[in-house]
């Protein structure tokens, strides 16, 4: 999933990722979820992130999101974010 575009003399581009979790266990489960977006170090690229679902703490100076997820035995969680 991406998008690019210019604006003025700025590019834009945006990436979207989808994190899939099952549980395939015939109980419940509880675990703690964690990604990493890129970070630019260059100070005219920024980075942003969007969370399309869930509601993810999100640490700006790591890139790093956590999840808090529980899980119904054959249950699927979807997260989007870009």
């Amino acid at each position: 999933m991406g998008k690019s575009g210019t604006i003025g003399s700025s590019k834009k581009t945006n990436k979207g990722f989808e994190l899939v979790v099952r549980n395939n266990k015939n109980k419940g489960n509880e675990m703690n979820l964690e990604n990493q977006i890129p970070l630019s170090r260059k100070k005219e690229v920024s980075v942003t992130m969007d969370s399309k679902t869930g509601n993810p703490e999100y640490d700006e100076k790591t890139g790093i999101m956590k999840w808090r997820v529980k899980l119904e035995p054959g249950e699927t969680v979807k997260y989007q974010f870009q």
